[in-house]
C-alpha cells in the first residue's frame, strides 16, 4: 500500500529524498522571500464522497483566485512555504510537518515540501518571477487532488 499513500514514513519516500539530495546539480538557494498571488492552471479531484462524480478523476480548469503564498529560503537548504488557507488563515508548510528543501539552479529555485500524510508539492520559481506550483496530494483523505497551477510572483 506504499505506492497508495507516499507518506514520509514509507522508506521509499525518504530514498526518493535522499536521491533528489545527493544527484542534484541544483545549490541551496541564497536567502530570500517571494510573495505570490492568484494562481491558475489544472487539477484533477479524487473521489473522497463528497465531490459530485461526475466531477472526479478528469484534469478541469481550476485556480485560487485569491490565493497568496509566500516562499521563504533560509540560505542552507531549507526554508519554508507560507500559505492562506480557504479561511483566510497563514499556514506554514513546515508548522504542517512538511519536510522542506530549498534549491537553485541559474534561472530558478525550487521549494520540494513533502507532507507526512503523503502530499508532495514542488514550487519552482523562475527568474521572470512565474512561478509554477504542482502539488500531489493523493495520499490527502480530505481532499485528494494533483494540480498544476501558475502565478506571478515579487521579491519581498
Amino acid at each position: 500500500m506504499y505506492l497508495l499513500n507516499p507518506s514520509w514514513e514509507n522508506p521509499g519516500i525518504k530514498l526518493l529524498f535522499l536521491t533528489i539530495l545527493l544527484y542534484s546539480p541544483l545549490s541551496s538557494a541564497k536567502p530570500g522571500k517571494f510573495s505570490c498571488g492568484a494562481s491558475d492552471g489544472y487539477a484533477m479531484y479524487f473521489d473522497n464522497g463528497l465531490i459530485p462524480e461526475d466531477t472526479i478523476n478528469i484534469f478541469r480548469k481550476d485556480g485560487i483566485s485569491n490565493g497568496r503564498t509566500t516562499l521563504i529560503s533560509d540560505g542552507e537548504g531549507g526554508g519554508d512555504v507560507l500559505f492562506y488557507d480557504a479561511n483566510e488563515e497563514i499556514k506554514s508548510a513546515k508548522a504542517q510537518g512538511g519536510k522542506v528543501i530549498v534549491m537553485a539552479g541559474e534561472n530558478h529555485i525550487n521549494w520540494l515540501v513533502f507532507y507526512p500524510e503523503g502530499t508532495i508539492t514542488i514550487d519552482s520559481l523562475h527568474n521572470s518571477m512565474k512561478l509554477t506550483s504542482y502539488r500531489n496530494a493523493t495520499g490527502n483523505g480530505v481532499l485528494p487532488k494533483v494540480h498544476l497551477f501558475k502565478s506571478e510572483c515579487n521579491p519581498q
